[in-house]
């Protein structure tokens, strides 16, 4: 049995560990575009605030421990660029530039998400950066150092962008933070979004709300990001707006993206496949609502829940639905079970 995995992050490597764990024998690939599968990717921003650490020190374990200790045929710098459901094989191409084909008997998903970047001008400029994996930690952490930053513009007030706003005054950088919506953080309630507001502006950061971003450009010492009614000089601009599924691979195979993001199944006309990570939205209730799905911890468990209903059946697998939306449910080794959806214990509320 040959068990493809496209994606090497928390999803996949949790998906192969546990298949190689309970079938030893089963042949797994995992094909990982950039060159590292287990980090605290959580870590990045401060590491970051730290001049004086490695960003290496986040990896947890090394591609090749993979290889040596579980037997998984780890293939890192792999880009897969096409999935041929009916001729079960993946293809792509290295970083090197060399083509490859892999062929598949079952084949797992686990592409996760990228970072929103505006196609407005100036995006592609140096400096310009977003931060969602290992590289792009290396990317930041080596241009502040060879760049001297003392000034950076920070577009967005989320997870990621407030984190990075704390590692960039750690270094005693000035920080700007832009957004287009009018409220500071407006996920959160209204009395406690204020004090982190108050508590911001106290470590000297400025923040501009409600001012929609129209482009970046080239200034003198720097980058100028051009809003309608303002413009942000700095030496690096870091792009914290979001995420975004990176689901065109399923997309391009002919999945539906629209029912995995429901129920979390495979149209019968491109199985054996399953999606799962960060790329996903989960239901969380039964009125076709939908939220992302962007945790490690959650990624990970979808990895584990993908490896068991390819190959496991019941055992590990989906055993009951949860009363609220009717998504299956995923049963531990104690027995308990987990509502996909996320609502409930035992398949209620």
């Amino acid at each position: 049995m040959k068990f493809v995995i496209v994606g090497g992050d928390a999803a996949g490597m949790s998906a192969a560990s546990r298949a190689k764990r309970r079938s030893p024998d089963m042949e797994v690939t995992v094909l990982e575009q950039t060159s590292d599968v287990s980090y605290s990717a959580c870590g990045m921003p401060y590491n970051i605030a730290d001049p004086e650490r490695e960003i290496d020190d986040l990896i947890v374990r090394p591609a090749q421990m993979f290889r040596e200790k579980q037997g998984i045929d780890l293939r890192t710098r792999y880009r897969v660029e096409v999935i041929d459901p009916a001729r079960k094989t993946v293809r792509g191409t290295s970083v090197e530039g060399d083509p490859f084909q892999v062929p598949y008997d079952k084949l797992l998903i686990a592409t996760g998400a990228s970072p929103i970047i505006p196609h407005l001008p100036g995006f592609d400029l140096p400096g310009v950066m977003g931060l969602k994996n290992l590289d792009d930690g290396r990317r930041i952490k080596r241009f502040i150092a060879e760049h001297d930053v003392t000034r950076a513009v920070i577009m967005g007030m989320g997870y990621i962008a407030l984190e990075m706003c704390e590692a960039l005054r750690a270094r005693n950088i000035e920080v700007v933070m832009v957004k287009p919506g009018p409220v500071f953080l407006p996920w959160m309630h209204g009395d406690l979004s204020l004090m982190v507001r108050e508590e911001v502006k106290a470590n000297g950061i400025m923040l501009h709300t409600g001012h929609e971003v129209k482009g970046i450009e080239q200034a003198v010492g720097g980058l100028k990001v051009l809003c309608t009614d303002l413009e942000l000089e700095g030496r690096m601009v870091l792009v914290g707006v979001g995420v975004r599924p990176s689901s065109e691979l399923a997309e391009n195979a002919g999945l539906a993206l629209s029912e995995i993001h429901r129920r979390g199944q495979i149209p019968a006309h491109v199985k054996p496949g399953y999606l799962c990570g960060r790329g996903l939205r989960r239901c969380v209730s039964c009125r076709d609502r939908s939220e992302d799905l962007d945790s490690s911890r959650l990624a990970g468990q979808q990895g584990r829940l993908g490896c068991s209903r390819q190959y496991h059946g019941r055992k590990g697998g989906p055993s009951r639905h949860c009363r609220v939306c009717s998504v299956q449910s995923v049963r531990s080794p104690g027995g308990s079970h987990r509502p996909e959806c996320g609502r409930g214990e035992k398949g209620g509320l």
